[in-house]
């Protein structure tokens, strides 16, 4: 099979836009923590970064609900730790499956658990804290996954009752076709 564009995007490849980035990313000095250790925190916060990553990838479910539960604690002390005015979550891969939580007794992936714990306790106050919840979305398939995407972060805002567009995210394009869909994702 030979790989293209999209028929269904082509209206976008001949369409002239521009995307505008937060304030925060126009100088972007990202630093990548693999934890929500407070320790870690606590000395890259010192280097003032622009942008905090936080990658929640390869944890066991306890450790991971320990570390949303110490992220949530570190965002509710933000002031007092000079966080960076963007705290990026990493959630884990789309394929991974935690069989800790069922849903329609299936197992839930790891990335709705990711979004929906860091989400849900934390973005009334990073909005109090004058930021906003912000996603790095690890290896975006296609553009079908990027609306997958969509669909959640509108969920979420609408069930808080947030305006749409206050989730801020990043993808990663790591594959050849999603290369071919960038302009869609």
């Amino acid at each position: 099979k030979t790989l293209s564009f999209s028929e269904q995007s082509d209206h976008l490849w001949k369409t002239n836009w521009e995307v505008q980035l937060p304030k925060t990313f126009s100088n972007q000095q990202l630093t990548y923590q693999t934890s929500a250790d407070r320790v870690s925190l606590d000395s890259i916060s010192s280097c003032h970064p622009n942008a905090l990553l936080i990658d929640f990838d390869n944890k066991d479910f306890d450790q991971s609900i320990r570390n949303h539960s110490k992220l949530s604690e570190l965002i509710k002390e933000a002031t007092d730790l000079k966080l960076p005015s963007a705290l990026i979550v990493k959630p884990r891969k789309l394929n991974i499956e935690s069989p800790q939580i069922l849903i329609h007794d299936s197992p839930a992936s790891t990335t709705l658990i990711d979004f929906g714990l860091h989400f849900f306790n934390n973005a009334y106050e990073q909005l109090r804290n004058e930021t906003y919840p912000c996603f790095s979305l690890p290896e975006i398939a296609n553009h079908l996954e990027a609306r997958w995407w969509k669909e959640v972060f509108a969920f979420g805002q609408n069930y808080l009752g947030l305006t749409l567009g206050t989730i801020k995210a990043q993808v990663e394009i790591t594959t050849i076709s999603s290369v071919l869909e960038m302009e869609e994702i």
